[in-house]
């Protein structure tokens, strides 16, 4: 198991990625090359700065083993790689963001979400 922390706005490591300059340049880029104003200052939103709303549902006793309401969970989850995702992500849009997120380890742990999920 890796327990280096994944990106919640983009490919890779939490620790890994543009610096300031690179930033600077790329957004340089998409200013002058093709017109798009970036909406904050470079930055993406901070883990604090992001605002979820509270889980809707809970995971039953037999699945809480594997299943997950944790901010960053559901921050990681809530969008997939695309530009329009990462445009999203920029803007600090998580509205929308799953209320559970399972990590099955077995056949059987499948078999008991679908049936979760059917009720």
């Amino acid at each position: 198991m890796n327990d280096k922390t994944l990106k919640y706005y983009g490919w890779g490591y939490a620790d890994a990625g543009l610096d300031a300059d690179q930033t600077k340049a790329l957004i340089a880029t998409f200013r002058d090359g093709f017109g798009i104003e970036p909406s904050r200052d470079g930055a993406f939103p901070t883990m604090d700065e992001i605002e979820l709303p509270a889980p809707k549902i809970v995971a039953p006793s037999n699945l809480s083993g594997i299943c997950s309401t944790d901010k960053h969970d559901r921050v990681v989850h809530a969008f997939g790689q695309s530009q329009p995702d990462s445009i999203r992500i920029h803007d600090g849009d998580f509205a929308h963001a799953p209320d559970v997120i399972a990590y099955p380890e077995n056949e059987q742990d499948i078999t008991e979400i679908y049936e979760w999920a059917d009720k």
